[in-house]
């Protein structure tokens, strides 16, 4: 489960690969998304250097630990593309982007040695 982090990070891609290094079954993915009519089929991605304006108009503000806002076709190719099978994407109004992926190899869950492990 990787809920709410990857528009987070600077690096997302790289820590999809690394998830998929563990990943020994399914991966269930959300994450905010940004979509534009006419373009869903066309994998893109806002990159906010800076982090993300937010706040009313009136009083406009900047959310610094947003960096990226991918639409559901850049995350269903960003996680196709680090070795995930059968990965279904989806919007919805809720929860943006969910994905749904599989391991290529299925194998029993064993948690990581926490010396060796790949977000240390």
């Amino acid at each position: 489960m990787f809920f709410g982090v990857l528009y987070h990070l600077r690096n997302p891609l790289l820590a999809l690969e690394r998830i998929h290094a563990t990943c020994s079954g399914s991966l269930l993915l959300q994450t905010l998304s940004g979509e534009v009519r006419g373009e869903s089929d066309v994998p893109y991605a806002r990159f906010y250097p800076s982090g993300m304006p937010s706040g009313p108009k009136e009083k406009p503000s900047c959310d610094p630990a947003v960096f990226w806002v991918p639409n559901v076709a850049c995350v269903t190719a960003m996680v196709q593309s680090v070795g995930f099978v059968d990965v279904v994407g989806r919007a919805d109004r809720n929860v943006s982007c969910v994905v749904q992926a599989g391991a290529p190899q299925v194998a029993p869950g064993q948690a990581p040695d926490q010396r060796k492990a790949p977000w240390s």
